[in-house]
This record gives C-alpha cells, structure tokens and sequence, in this order.
C-alpha cells in the first residue's frame, strides 16, 4: 500500500458506506462538513455530499484544490452538465460514477450493482475503473459524464412516472366507485405490465428531488405530470387525515 490516502468527502448515506468499501483496499480519510487538514498525498478523492449544496460546482473545485488529488470522482446525482463544469473551473482529472442503491443497505447495495464510470477524458476512466475494480466493485463505462448523469437522473424517475400512473389509475377508479386494487387485479395476470407499482404519496429525497434536478436541464410534459399527480396525491391524504380529525 503507498504513501497516498483515498479522500471521502462527505460522511452521509453514501460516503460512509463507500468509504468502508473503499478501506477494504486503500487508507482512507473521510471529510465532512468541519474541514480535515490531510499531510499525505491524494490519489483519489471521492465527492459524496448532495448537488442541492449552495454552489456545488465551486465547492468541488475548492476541495481539489485544497486536497489536489491525482483524481476527483463525483458520485453525487447531479445536473447533466455538472462535472463538466468542473473539469473546465478545475482542469483537474475528473470522473463521474452515480451511486446506486437502497439506503437501508447501500454498502451491499453498492457492490450488487455495476459502478458505472464515465471520465472526462479516457484516461480518467480507466483510472476510475481500475479504482474501482481493487476495492471489489464490478464496473463499466459511460461515453461521456453527461450520460451519466442522466442515466442516474432517468432511473429514479422512471419509478416516479409508474408511481404517478398508479396514482392517476386510482383516480380513475374512484371516478367509478372502484378501488386501485380491483382495477389493478386485471393489469396484474399480464407478466410484462408493472402491476407491482402502489399508488402512494412519493416521499423521500430522491425520486421527486431528482425530478427536480431533471427540470432544470430539460423540459418535459411527462415530468410536469408526475409532479401534478404527486401533488394531487398529498392533498387526497391531508383530506383524509382532516376527515378522520
């Protein structure tokens, strides 16, 4: 093992469990919100804390330059476009790799699923994906950071949209005096419909928050409508609860 430490910064959902991967075959020092001063050289640093941040980008670039690391790897969801931005305010060797996983298990989670990397030039990939690859994680490659980026944006909400159709399938069925249940035994006996999909208030912060990150780049009349229902949703419940108060 060299001289070099592996940087995680941020110490939440995802960077403590992929720092305690990461162990497994580097020294690593983990960075929070209190700054660490780190005597030893980087060769890799890791960007784990949200986009939702005031100014990511900028932040980013002052922890390479502060920790000047041999690569900088952003595993955040983020805007397309965003580590793009900060390879042209850094010029540093960047890559970006969207985590994946359910947070109740994300260290076992982050294992189960290919950690896909996308450099900002081909040599930062495969420094990432040799990274990777020595602390046990199986990887491939995105073309480029940008789809990426949107790859881990369309997941989520590709869950949003089959939540909001159920939602709207509900709807439906009221109109009728029909539960979802009932309308949904129908949909079910047919193998390839999601008829797995329960019409619940989406919470959390990463389907409807990613939306959001989605909107900001693109417009779409799909996204408006899974955010009408959601909203639709919330009132139907708070008119429930107010009833049984």
């Amino acid at each position: 093992m060299s001289d070099s430490v592996v940087i995680v910064v941020g110490q939440g959902e995802i960077g403590k469990p992929l720092q305690k991967i990461l162990s497994r075959a580097y020294r690593c020092i983990g960075v929070d919100v209190e700054p660490v001063e780190v005597a030893q050289p980087c060769s890799t640093m890791h960007i784990c804390y949200p986009y939702q941040i005031p100014d990511f980008v900028e932040t980013t670039v002052a922890y390479i330059r502060k920790y000047k690391p041999e690569l900088t790897i952003i595993n955040s969801t983020v805007v397309p476009g965003t580590t793009r931005r900060v390879y042209e305010e850094s010029g540093a060797k960047l890559a970006y790799s969207p985590a994946r996983g359910k947070h109740v298990r994300m260290e076992e989670d982050l294992l189960r699923y290919k950690k896909f990397v996308a450099g900002i030039d081909d040599i930062s990939s495969m420094r990432a994906m040799e990274h990777f690859a020595a602390a046990g994680f199986r990887t491939e490659r995105f073309r480029t950071p940008e789809i990426g980026e949107l790859a881990k944006l369309v997941e989520t909400t590709w869950l949003g949209i089959l939540i909001g159709w159920a939602q709207e399938l509900e709807r439906f069925g009221e109109s009728y005096g029909a539960s979802f249940e009932e309308v949904n035994a129908f949909i079910q006996e047919v193998e390839f419909l999601p008829s797995h999909i329960f019409p619940g208030w989406i919470g959390g912060h990463c389907v409807m928050p990613n939306i959001e990150l989605l909107q900001e780049s693109i417009q779409s009349q799909f996204l408006d409508a899974v955010v009408r229902s959601n909203a639709k949703k919330e009132q139907a419940l708070l008119n429930s609860l107010a009833k049984v108060a």
